[in-house]
């Protein structure tokens, strides 16, 4: 074998003279027959054996060959630009607190087991008798049912919403159409929920209160009033097996009693809280409705003959009932001569404190 590479190299060197006497102008001399023949083998063996070595030196890469080549410059990808957070809107500025009868009124009804409620019909005489006490803002019936219909608003996704949709995923929704409407314009808002409406009321401000996912950062609502509300369950009205009703009767555990505040409010802004309710209510308890610490409570004693939807509706005369202001004292007062309910509601929406 050395023999071979000495014999290799040798005819290398004899083809290196010539091309140095040629590359010198010297005639070409008469070559041996067996040393040509040697050179040439000697060549293609050198480029089998150098070529490799050729495109890529040892220790450098590819990317190195490039670099080299491109006079040092590589083009390197454009680096990663980090995605910006979101940014979160600047809160508009509260509106100012007071007696009066122009702001907007929502009306959020209760249970249908139906999942179809006409608010027309139901809430359609509630809102003629707050235009005669002298109400002069919107006063807006509230949809949330899939199959709501003859109402004025709409709270977004009810087309998913029954009465197997939990009561806090309701109050959601609301919060979120508020704090669209109005809260975000810097408007306030009163809200009058009835029967199961008030637990939706209170789920809306209880979720804003405890900054919960998917509920708006604050809400603007002056007022909340609830009527016929089961606030500590007793609910004993039909359910036909629906989770609303069972959340109402606490038959959930307790969850959603648990969960709700007992008198939430949005951060920076205060509700005044009302809650009426009447002894003669079969439906929901009046010691249930006027469960909630409020710092106004209207209880219609049984004598007066208030049914369940009664409290929302047109009543003649005046009624026995007990009444707790606690901007006029902590201690009840009792009197024969209240309005009809939908009268003091008008008072607990048109005064801040006491009325």
């Amino acid at each position: 074998m050395r023999a071979v590479v000495r014999g290799l190299i040798g005819a290398q060197a004899v083809v290196t003279l010539a091309g140095a006497a040629l590359g010198a102008g010297a005639a070409p001399a008469a070559a041996d027959p067996s040393a040509a023949a040697g050179a040439a083998l000697a060549g293609s063996v050198a480029r089998s054996v150098t070529a490799p070595a050729a495109s890529a030196a040892p220790g450098r890469t590819a990317s190195a060959e490039v670099r080299s080549r491109a006079g040092g410059r590589t083009s390197r990808p454009a680096a990663k630009r980090k995605p910006e957070k979101p940014k979160t809107p600047k809160p508009a500025k509260p509106p100012a607190r007071g007696d009066g009868q122009d702001d907007a009124v929502y009306l959020v009804h209760g249970l249908d087991t139906g999942a179809n409620t006409d608010c027309r019909a139901s809430h359609g005489e509630m809102r003629e008798l707050l235009r005669e006490y002298g109400w002069s803002g919107p006063i807006q019936t509230v949809a949330y049912y899939k199959g709501d219909r003859r109402c004025d608003l709409a709270v977004p996704g009810r087309s998913k919403f029954d009465a197997n949709t939990s009561i806090a995923t309701l109050g959601k929704a609301l919060a979120n159409l508020v704090y669209d409407k109005h809260s975000r314009h810097g408007r306030a808002v009163d809200l009058v929920g009835t029967s199961m409406g008030g637990l939706i009321v209170r789920a809306a401000l209880t979720g804003v209160q405890r900054k919960e996912k998917g509920f708006p950062p604050y809400l603007y609502v002056e007022d909340a009033v609830t009527l016929g509300t089961p606030h500590n369950g007793g609910y004993s009205g039909s359910c036909h097996d629906k989770l609303q009703c069972h959340q109402m009767r606490k038959a959930d555990g307790g969850k959603l009693a648990r969960w709700l505040s007992t008198r939430p409010q949005s951060p920076g802004f205060r509700t005044d809280w009302t809650v009426i309710g009447s002894e003669a209510d079969q439906t929901v308890p009046g010691s249930y409705a006027v469960a909630l610490p409020a710092p106004h409570k209207i209880l219609y004693h049984e004598s007066g003959g208030i049914g369940h939807n009664g409290l929302w509706q047109r009543w003649f005369g005046t009624f026995p009932a007990t009444i707790w202001n606690s901007a006029q004292g902590s201690a009840p007062r009792y009197t024969d001569e209240a309005r009809q309910p939908v009268h003091a509601v008008s008072y607990a929406l048109k005064y801040q404190s006491a009325w």
